[in-house]
């Protein structure tokens, strides 16, 4: 599996050329921060490894990335799913923290703008725009984390898997290979991982919404029809 350096003259091509980020062209994030490029990385790429020295701020033009963490036990666990117009890699709330917390691994054929941090700084300084959404993208995740911690602490786990479906929501790509209006690449294990629960569990819950015709997974998608439906069919079994 190789990645590429995507050239000036391709950009187009790829239909990268229509990215805007808090009215910043794909051009714009080229020109004002030289040393950038743009990579695109193929499904199943590690582009980041836990606890390895990291310099650079990544910027998700197309496709997706998981983010994965390993316990004390040395067992990979999915922690996030980043997609379109989505940053990781270097922290930039802690500029003294030259490791990765966590590997990123492409779920999708990927596209990412990759900026060393210093010039990435030095362009949300020169672009308070930036600036305001770089701030309500933490704030959410802040929040979206929050909500995570009440949930495992406090719900049952089809609450659980339904605030996770939401929260995925965003990430499902329109154009389903399976016969379904969307899909997501993601394991049973894995979404097992973010709901906080085990994977024969999950596979329960699944199961029965997949035998309501809402949605249907094999070993490596969750396809559904749309999230509404699969979310009112979980509230159904609540209650």
């Amino acid at each position: 599996m190789n990645t590429f350096k995507v050239y000036i003259d391709n950009i187009e091509k790829l239909g990268l050329h229509t990215f805007k980020f808090a009215g910043l062209s794909i051009y714009d994030l080229l020109s004002q921060c030289p040393r950038s490029k743009i990579i695109s990385y193929p499904v199943g790429y590690k582009i980041l490894s836990q606890r390895q020295p990291c310099e650079n701020v990544y910027l998700i033009l197309e496709g997706q990335v998981k983010l994965t963490r390993l316990n004390s036990q040395g067992k990979e666990l999915i922690t996030d799913v980043r997609y379109k117009s989505d940053f990781f890699g270097r922290t930039l709330t802690d500029q003294n923290k030259y490791f990765t917390d966590e590997n990123a691994i492409s779920i999708t054929t990927t596209y990412l703008w990759k900026s060393y941090v210093n010039d990435f700084n030095d362009l949300i300084f020169h672009h308070p725009a930036l600036s305001i959404e770089m701030i309500r993208m933490l704030s959410a995740r802040e929040a979206s984390l929050k909500m995570k911690f009440q949930y495992a602490s406090q719900e049952s786990v089809e609450i659980r898997l339904a605030h996770t479906l939401r929260e995925l929501s965003g990430r499902f790509e329109e154009k389903c290979e399976h016969g379904y209006g969307k899909h997501i690449r993601i394991s049973q294990q894995e979404l097992a991982d973010m709901v906080g629960s085990s994977r024969p569990t999950v596979s329960t819950l699944l199961n029965q919404l997949r035998s309501k015709g809402v949605l249907n997974y094999n070993r490596d998608y969750l396809c559904v029809q749309s999230i509404k439906s699969v979310l009112e069919m979980l509230d159904s079994i609540i209650n």
